[in-house]
């Protein structure tokens, strides 16, 4: 399948794609450094307290050359915003302002910085949000089921956020996947929310009665808290048979491109796997 004209994988094709990266970084050059270990939302603290900041440093990276510009939900989750004091839910709100200040950044720019520019919602692994380093060396204390429950809670977030212009992301960006384990699972829930979008990287219209449903988020010692109303995955496994989670596979850590729509991403090279699609571009970023 052709990629779409526009997309990052029609640009992937044409050669090297330049990402922005060190967020940290830019923010502290902005005189609002993460917190060091004060936080267990990391650069979510930033953009909980001073957003704008946030949107700057995402302006400061495209007037660099960054093409693709990773929004800084890497490490935010309802754990997260618990373990920092807030309300599960304000994780997910995080995940969506994460987007709506990217994409602002990327849009505003566009007068000084002519030519595409694609927003990825950052999609960091189970370890991301436990900020105790395990987001490199994964072998969590949690099973599959659980970790299939954390990913799903994100990936429904980010579905939803597609109904809206201002908080559309172009890219899944799935990175620093530690181990195969979570990259299978990830992959699974991936295909799950592909087959949940239309053609148009678009969710269905809500159905009112997916407001009564509320499923699992696993907490760091194992024991299941509530994660929240959201679509009862059961309703889609016809539609995740048929779909695919596309990757592109761009570093040794197990980063990888998602494609909120299907054709998205290029199909030449790719590696078939149960459930889901990786396809190596041989370039990195």
């Amino acid at each position: 399948m052709a990629p779409v004209p526009g997309s990052l994988a029609e640009a992937l094709g044409r050669g090297p794609v330049m990402a922005d990266g060190g967020l940290s970084t830019v923010l502290a050059e902005l005189g609002a450094a993460p917190s060091g270990g004060g936080s267990a939302l990391w650069t979510g603290e930033v953009l909980a307290t001073r957003p704008a900041a946030i949107e700057e440093a995402h302006a400061r990276m495209i007037s660099a050359g960054a093409r693709v510009v990773l929004a800084a939900g890497y490490q935010v989750s309802r754990m997260g915003a618990v373990a920092s004091g807030r309300r599960p839910e304000a994780g997910d709100e995080l995940l969506v302002e994460a987007t709506r200040r990217a994409v602002t950044a990327r849009n505003r720019m566009r007068a000084q910085r002519p030519g595409p520019a694609w927003v990825a919602a950052s999609i960091g692994p189970y370890g991301a949000a436990l900020a105790d380093g395990s987001e490199y060396r994964g072998r969590y204390a949690i099973g599959r089921p659980d970790l299939a429950e954390f990913h799903r809670g994100r990936l429904e977030v980010w579905v939803e956020a597609q109904r809206q212009l201002s908080t559309r992301a172009d890219v899944w960006w799935c990175e620093t996947i530690p181990d195969g384990v979570e990259a299978e699972v990830l992959g699974d829930e991936l295909g799950r929310s592909v087959a949940a979008l239309g053609e148009q990287g678009l969710p269905a219209p809500r159905d009112r009665g997916d407001d009564d449903r509320r499923h699992r988020w696993p907490l760091p010692d194992g024991r299941a808290g509530r994660r929240g109303v959201g679509p009862d995955p059961r309703r889609r496994s016809a539609e995740a048979d048929r779909g695919r989670g596309q990757l592109l596979r761009t570093s040794r850590r197990h980063s990888s491109v998602g494609a909120p729509r299907r054709d998205h991403t290029a199909a030449a090279g790719g590696q078939t796997q149960p459930g889901w699609r990786m396809e190596r571009s041989g370039r990195p970023f």
